[in-house]
C-alpha cells in the first residue's frame, strides 16, 4: 500500500512541477504581448488543480499559495480585477516558491517558510483590495437603485400614471420600472 502512495506522491510532485513551469512559460516576457481571457482561464485552471492536488496530499504551503492565486485569477477572468505587473510579479514569485517546495519537499527551511508567509500575505492583500473595490461598487449600485426607487415612489401621486394604459409612450426608464414592480397599486 505504501508503494502506491509513494507512486501517487511522486506523480503529484511531477505534475506540480509541470504545471508551475507552464505558468512560468505563460507569463514569460516572450509571451507577454496581449493577454486574453483564455490565458487567465488557463492560469486559473492550473492554480485550481494545484490547490486540489496539494490539499489531497496535505501540502498546506502549496495549497495556501495556489488557493489565493486561484481566487485572484478568477477575479481577473470575471473582470473584477485588472491584471497588472504587480500581479504578474507575485504570480512568478509564487510559482518559484512552489517549484522550490516541489524540488525539495523534505528540506523546507525557515527562510522558505518565511517567504511563503510573506507571499501569502501579499496575495491576500491583493484579494482583499479587489474584494473591497467590488463591495464598494455594489454599494454604489445599490444606493443608485434605492434613489431610483424613491423617485419612482414619488411618481405614484401623479394621476397620469394611474390612468395611463399605453405604456409604449412612457419613457424607457419608467417602462423598465413598471416591468420590475407594479408601483401603481
Amino acid at each position: 500500500m505504501e508503494d502506491v502512495l509513494d507512486i501517487l506522491h511522486g506523480k503529484y510532485l511531477e505534475e506540480g512541477k509541470r504545471l508551475a513551469l507552464e505558468v512560468n512559460l505563460i507569463l514569460s516576457p516572450e509571451n507577454m504581448t496581449v493577454f486574453s481571457t483564455s490565458v487567465f482561464d488557463e492560469i486559473f485552471r492550473i492554480m485550481h488543480t494545484l490547490k486540489g492536488n496539494s490539499a489531497m496530499f496535505k501540502q498546506k504551503e502549496v495549497e495556501a499559495i495556489s488557493k489565493r492565486l486561484e481566487v485572484i485569477y478568477d477575479l481577473i477572468r470575471r473582470n473584477k480585477l485588472a491584471f497588472s505587473s504587480e500581479i504578474c510579479e507575485l504570480t512568478l514569485q509564487s510559482v518559484d516558491q512552489i517549484l522550490n517546495w516541489f524540488d525539495e519537499p523534505n528540506s523546507v527551511n525557515r527562510n522558505i517558510r518565511r517567504n511563503q508567509r510573506n507571499l501569502v500575505s501579499k496575495l491576500s492583500k491583493v484579494h482583499a483590495l479587489a474584494t473591497s473595490v467590488e463591495t464598494s461598487s455594489k454599494k454604489r449600485r445599490a444606493n443608485s437603485l434605492s434613489a431610483f426607487s424613491t423617485i419612482l415612489e414619488s411618481f405614484k401621486s401623479f394621476p397620469v400614471f394611474h390612468v395611463h394604459e399605453d405604456k409604449s409612450r412612457l419613457p424607457l426608464v419608467l417602462k423598465a420600472a413598471l416591468i420590475k414592480k407594479d408601483w401603481r397599486k
